[in-house]
């Protein structure tokens, strides 16, 4: 399988400004990005991309469905998957809306490139190996008797 296929980062943001900005910097890091403008279309992508996404981009404020109520749904589907949480609000102002969410790191918005970059390669080195992550979906789907 391609090397890039294999390292997806799912951004999922309803800012069209940050969209582009993230897919630029994600793909100049020789990653693919997988790209939606809401919640739930981001839960469509990783239903469809699953295996792909080594990493998730998340901003916090979306309309109908937010990083932390997305990211729980994402949980459950695959508990593994590093998550990188995204605002323009202060964290400490986020406070009791991601402080249940499992996330591997906040990115404040606007961006610092080379903090993106830096929290994006961090992400990517957690996560477990994708031959892992597709023994536990299969074996899941077994369970649930798919």
């Amino acid at each position: 399988m391609n090397a890039i296929l294999d390292n997806a980062v799912l951004l999922a943001d309803d800012d069209e400004m940050s969209r582009s900005l993230g897919k630029r910097l994600i793909e100049g890091l020789g990653l693919r990005a997988i790209v939606a403008g809401d919640g739930y279309d981001a839960l469509r992508m990783f239903h469809r991309h699953r295996m792909r996404i080594a990493l998730l981009l998340l901003d916090v404020c979306m309309p109908k469905l937010g990083g932390p109520e997305l990211l729980a749904a994402l949980r459950r589907i695959d508990p593994q998957v590093p998550a990188l949480l995204t605002s323009g609000v202060d964290a400490d102002v986020l406070g009791p809306l991601v402080s249940d969410a499992a996330y591997t790191a906040f990115v404040p918005k606007p961006w610092r490139i080379e903090q993106l970059e830096r929290e994006i390669r961090l992400g990517l080195a957690q996560r477990p190996s994708l031959a892992a992550r597709r023994h536990i979906g299969r074996t899941r789907l077994r369970a649930e008797g798919a």
